[in-house]
């Protein structure tokens, strides 16, 4: 990982980001990201929109790794126990587009008023997330991803999810925007105010913060 960070004080974890130069990180990551997707039956339409090697169990987004960044938590033990994937130039190649969706017009313009967007292409939990402490979880996407991205210019976020997904992600922010269903299966385009919801997490703390969500 690239400049390695400190989970939450008291929690397990460390928090970074793939080296995609790096082949074993790079195997490592594509490797659990198959293990987190392949067997899911409520969420086909991936199959869609990544590049699937089933003979190597490995996969990837089309997205260029160039393109990226991966954030990285990591056990005390240093193996990847999550992951998320951010598309940082989805105006050149938007993952949800795959679905049919676009993002709102004042932003495909870029001249929305809460800045650049980013995508959210995969969030996932390894098997060694069952060792990390839930909070160590919140942190590391809330405390770590979005201040980064925030740091970038980025206010805010689009990701797609299934119905099983919908109201958790509702509950930590984000809001629907638009709908299909593809051979039988839903897809949500969510809108994610990225850099609202990190101030309202630096204002209110992770418990308060949760329950206004949930408020919503």
């Amino acid at each position: 990982m690239d400049e390695p960070t400190p989970g939450t004080p008291g929690t397990p974890g460390t928090f970074g980001t793939l080296d995609a130069s790096d082949p074993v990180q790079v195997a490592e990551y594509e490797r659990h990201f198959y293990q987190a997707f392949a067997a899911l039956t409520d969420n086909t339409l991936v199959r869609l929109i990544w590049d699937w090697d089933d003979a190597a169990q490995r996969v990837r987004t089309r997205i260029p790794y160039a393109e990226q960044v991966i954030y990285c938590l990591r056990d005390d033990q240093g193996r990847l126990a999550g992951a998320m994937a951010v598309n940082l130039d989805p105006g050149a190649a938007l993952q949800s587009a795959g679905f049919g969706f676009l993002p709102p017009v004042a932003h495909a313009q870029r001249s929305a008023p809460e800045g650049r967007y980013c995508e959210f292409m995969n969030l996932m939990a390894t098997p060694h997330h069952r060792d990390q402490a839930r909070a160590t979880y919140q942190a590391f996407i809330r405390d770590f991803c979005y201040a980064d991205l925030v740091s970038r210019g980025f206010g805010t976020a689009y990701s797609t999810c299934t119905r099983r997904r919908l109201r958790a992600y509702q509950l930590f922010g984000a809001t629907v925007l638009d709908e299909t269903a593809i051979q039988g299966e839903a897809r949500y385009f969510l809108h994610w105010p990225i850099a609202d919801l990190l101030a309202d997490r630096r204002s209110n703390g992770p418990f308060r913060t949760l329950l206004s969500l949930s408020k919503r």
